[in-house]
């Protein structure tokens, strides 16, 4: 799940997971190719709530906070700050790692049972 302002943001199909998992509204954006792109979000102080039906379901979830306030090349700086998974629902990522991501071609996919 990805930080983007006051909401935890999800994309293509882990976004339907997410809405089907969460009983949360899938919604879209237009990418300007005439294709939309499936989006579902949830608000940042509520992603507790959240995280704990897609634990309970047996899904994995990284959490993806942005760490600059400007863009570089178009793009914010981004880095996974914890993993979710049902084994360890609070682990903190304890070596960071400083990640780039393109929203419109990347997402964190969530398997259940791996």
């Amino acid at each position: 799940m990805f930080r983007l302002g006051d909401f935890y943001e999800t994309f293509d199909d882990d976004a339907k997971q997410v809405s089907e998992v969460c009983n949360i509204v899938l919604t879209g954006r237009d990418m300007g190719t005439g294709q939309r792109v499936p989006l579902a979000g949830v608000p940042y102080h509520a992603i507790e709530t959240y995280l704990a039906k897609l634990i309970q379901a047996g899904h994995k979830v990284a959490i993806v906070e942005q760490i600059s306030d400007e863009a570089i090349n178009g793009l914010m700086t981004r880095e996974v700050n914890r993993a979710v998974t049902p084994k360890r629902p609070c682990a903190p990522i304890r070596k960071k790692v400083n990640v780039r991501f393109d929203c419109r071609l990347s997402t964190w996919q969530l398997k259940r049972g791996v």
